[in-house]
């Protein structure tokens, strides 16, 4: 597998570099971004952009096997709604478009929980309009994760995801049933939902809501 990974340097997309970087299964794995990555691996190239469209018409990877798209940001680190929906939407379909013209296969992309592009929710209706997008590009194979809250260390401090993620320990095991989707979960289960899907998704399009990551 020749891998690529936007968002590496997040709470998700670090641990999934570093699986990555660990399996045999990965020849190459090239981390597309503005951050020098951290992990440290002969496996892994870095390619350096700013994601303006000339920056990303640059980057010509062949025979690619799979794109991970685990970027995004927040409310507090993008304030302005247009510099939210460039980190949000237009960096993951710019880079997807660009490598599907290279003929990468597969694609598997984070999103949130209830993402609609017909959501009044701005956060939403991004992630949402950024999930038919990538679907409409025609991957061979397109896996979409719908996470709810990310638990795990973060290496950002944040009060407010702090006691939520307080609250959600405690609330957690009484999410059963209908309510599960809601349950907060481990970056590194998501994480390691993606490399799942790359290995064993049959169906050309694929959404996993929070329950499925959950069970897988």
């Amino acid at each position: 597998m020749k891998a690529a990974i936007i968002g590496y340097s997040g709470q998700i997309g670090e641990i999934l570099t570093q699986t990555l970087a660990d399996s045999i299964n990965c020849e190459t794995l090239y981390l597309i971004g503005r951050k020098n990555p951290t992990c440290e691996s002969k496996k892994i190239v870095f390619i350096k952009t700013d994601f303006s469209d000339s920056s990303i018409d640059k980057i010509k990877l062949e025979q690619l096997t799979s794109l991970f798209i685990c970027i995004g940001t927040t409310k507090k680190k993008t304030p302005k709604k247009e510099e939210y929906f460039f980190v949000d939407y237009t960096i993951p379909v710019r880079v997807a478009e660009q490598l599907k013209k290279y003929n990468c296969k597969n694609v598997f992309v984070v999103s949130a929980l209830g993402a609609d592009s017909s959501s009044s929710n701005f956060y939403l209706n991004t992630k949402g309009k950024m999930e038919e997008k990538i679907i409409s590009l025609n991957y061979d194979v397109c896996g979409i994760a719908r996470p709810s809250l990310l638990l795990g260390n973060r290496k950002e401090f944040r009060w407010g995801e702090l006691i939520a993620k307080y609250i959600f320990k405690i609330i957690n095991p009484l999410l059963i049933g209908w309510l599960k989707k809601y349950k907060g979960i481990e970056a590194a289960q998501v994480a390691e939902s993606l490399v799942w899907m790359n290995t064993n998704q049959k169906e050309k399009i694929k959404i996993y809501e929070n329950k499925e990551l959950l069970d897988l």
